[in-house]
């Protein structure tokens, strides 16, 4: 009965490294696909291969911002919403300044403008502030203050 047991636990261990590089491998191709899907500018596709890389890896700041523009593109805003709010309150979201001046298009769009200009307002105090942004931050705010 040991050798049994031995081979199994063997078994299962080489089973976990078979497919650890696997998961690596359907990450990359799914960030691929969506990459050629997008360039196609068939963001149905790309949507979908981007969320299927986020099942892989869920915390990757990088693919939820990417997966937020798409998102907005295709006037899924709820799901843009989602995922802008993520990279904007993570740990990296400083990486992505236009997190917040998109977070704020995306509460403007669903009709949340005390929100969507509280957003505006954290682009124009962020880092990595830059034109045409900064101007139409501006005016995204004065329209959110007339609705």
């Amino acid at each position: 009965m040991q050798p049994f047991h031995k081979l199994s636990i063997l078994a299962s261990f080489v089973l976990a490294l078979a497919i650890a590089p696997a998961s690596g491998q359907s990450f990359k191709a799914y960030v691929k696909a969506a990459e050629a899907a997008l360039e196609q500018k068939d963001y149905n596709a790309a949507l979908q291969h981007y969320a299927a890389a986020l099942e892989f890896q869920p915390d990757n700041t990088s693919i939820q911002f990417q997966y937020a523009e798409i998102a907005r593109r295709f006037y899924a805003y709820e799901l843009a919403e989602k995922y802008y709010g993520k990279v904007a309150e993570s740990k990296e979201g400083n990486r992505f300044p236009l997190a917040n001046y998109r977070l704020g298009e995306v509460k403007k769009n669903l009709g949340h403008y005390d929100e969507a200009k509280a957003y505006f307002q954290a682009y124009l105090a962020g880092q990595g502030v830059e034109e045409p942004y900064s101007s139409r931050a501006g005016s995204e705010m004065q329209t959110c203050d007339w609705a």
